[in-house]
């Protein structure tokens, strides 16, 4: 049986108080208006290293970065 648990932001307790076999953290580029947010600096800005180490501190783990070409409106 698999079991998913979500959580915006896990602290490092939350991960080590649970029996989790893996760790998948999913990191989403902040909106911005095409070219007025346009930035050289290709870094993951905060809090994003940190939800990265809490989640993977002590379990194998996946990160998924998923950046947005152009915006869609809807």
């Amino acid at each position: 049986m698999i079991e998913i648990s979500y959580m915006v932001n896990p602290k490092t307790e939350f991960n080590k108080s649970n029996n989790f076999s893996y760790s998948i953290v999913v990191v989403v580029e902040h909106p911005y208006k095409e070219m007025f947010g346009d930035s050289s600096n290709l870094t993951v800005t905060n809090p994003v290293p940190g939800i990265i180490t809490n989640a993977c501190g002590n379990k194998k783990c996946v990160v998924a970065i998923i950046t947005m070409g152009l915006e869609f409106i809807c």
